[in-house]
């Protein structure tokens, strides 16, 4: 995988990396990034749009959902 990031992604990755350490990790592995701190971090952002937020709550479950699946494949979790 390329570790090129095209400039029109680069928000929703800084935001991604930013995000990652407020999962919870217990005994059924790493939990998703809380809704509630996506949101935080789009009214961090100045995200005032409703359409743009749920994009970036979207976006987020999204990568999170593919790297805890790859975690959980390679026995990460």
């Amino acid at each position: 995988m390329s570790e090129y990031v095209e400039p029109e992604n680069a928000f929703y990755w800084q935001a991604f990396h930013m995000l990652r350490g407020s999962r919870s990790v217990g005994g059924m592995g790493i939990g998703a990034i809380p809704l509630d701190a996506i949101l935080g971090y789009a009214d961090l952002a100045g995200m005032t749009c409703p359409v743009e937020k749920t994009r970036l709550a979207r976006i987020m479950i999204m990568m999170d959902n593919a790297e805890r699946s790859q975690g959980a494949e390679n026995g990460d979790a």
